[in-house]
């Protein structure tokens, strides 16, 4: 009883059951029992039931498994499961003493547990599987009407979960992936033949412009590295290689920041983006060796500036709240090197 009401004991009541979420969890019971058998056929006898749940949109089913299904062994699973539906075979329930179960067919009747008692309800899909259970059932295969597996995801180490549809709920899945189809169809002009087609082309075109602007990335960083260390100044045994980039976030200074310093390990990067605010301090090894600690040069700039940041001796990165011009960005570091 979910709500407060005045039932005492005794009292009489009448119960009225939801015929349409009945008949989908019984579909989805006797669709637990197919898919399984299906499972040990196509996978092999060592598939054990670790687990199930049965809803009314979706249900399912985890198996022991020592290694991934693969999608030819999911549809192959998937295909005998609807062969058994088409078939139509019936679906039988009865009671049978313990001994008398188990030497007709053997112990896979436990794979949803084992039953006490000396007397166990076997409910059969005629030669298909057999198992003790106490749920209800449909009365064929065929009220199951159709099975669509929806998912497989390996939840534990040796353990595969089998997540499926059945009946309309099976239905309306399959009409949802004709309705993506369609759009994706749509958006990039092509019918449901050729669509794979085209978004193979697509992929490729995709992977080689991603490849191209690689290329344009690295000679661009490069030529910017180039100007940078052309313009750079000494100071004592350092070179600074001071720069405001119009562009730039913080991924991008650190790039271009390594790149001079790999070409000149006497060198300091110091590089500020106008768009993003972005400070990024690279000090080479050289560098490093003469004494020279990023995180000085940043806090100098950002005592400057204002802003804020961090980092170690040979990297610093942060934000600052003004961005200076060249000048003065140079100008700072180079009274933090003098020190």
């Amino acid at each position: 009883v979910c709500d407060p009401c005045d039932l005492r004991p005794g009292d009489r009541v009448r119960g009225v059951v939801d015929r349409e979420r009945r008949l989908a969890l019984m579909r989805n019971h006797t669709a637990t029992h197919i898919i399984l058998a299906a499972a040990r056929r196509v996978l092999g006898k060592h598939v054990w039931q670790a687990g199930a749940q049965k809803g009314v949109e979706r249900s399912r089913l985890d198996i022991t498994h020592y290694k991934r299904i693969t999608r030819e062994e999911l549809d192959e699973i998937e295909r005998l499961a609807n062969m058994v539906i088409l078939e139509n075979r019936p679906v039988r329930a009865r009671f049978m003493r313990r001994n008398d179960a188990e030497r007709a067919y053997g112990f896979t009747l436990y794979q949803g547990g084992v039953v006490p008692g000396p007397e166990i309800r076997v409910v059969e899909i005629e030669g298909w599987d057999a198992e003790a259970c106490g749920g209800l059932h449909v009365a064929t295969t065929g009220e199951v009407g159709f099975i669509k597996i929806v998912r497989n995801e390996r939840i534990q180490d040796g353990v595969e979960r089998l997540e499926f549809s059945v009946g309309e709920a099976a239905l309306e899945y399959v009409k949802g992936l004709e309705r993506t189809l369609a759009s994706v169809c749509a958006a990039l002009g092509a019918d449901p033949e050729t669509v794979r087609d085209k978004v193979k082309r697509l992929v490729e075109e995709n992977r080689e412009l991603r490849e191209r602007a690689e290329r344009l990335l690295e000679l661009k960083e490069r030529a910017e590295a180039e100007l940078l260390l052309r313009d750079s100044i000494r100071v004592g045994e350092v070179l600074l290689a001071a720069g405001l980039l119009d562009e730039g976030d913080l991924e991008s200074l650190m790039r271009l920041g390594i790149r001079v310093v790999k070409e000149r390990p006497d060198a300091v990067a110091a590089l500020v983006s106008r768009s993003e605010r972005a400070l990024a301090i690279l000090v080479g090894k050289a560098a490093l060796g003469s004494g020279v600690d990023a995180r000085e040069l940043g806090n100098a700039l950002l005592a400057q500036l204002g802003g804020k940041g961090g980092g170690r001796s040979h990297m610093f990165n942060g934000v600052v709240d003004r961005v200076p011009e060249r000048d003065e960005l140079v100008a700072v570091l180079q009274r933090a090197l003098k020190g």
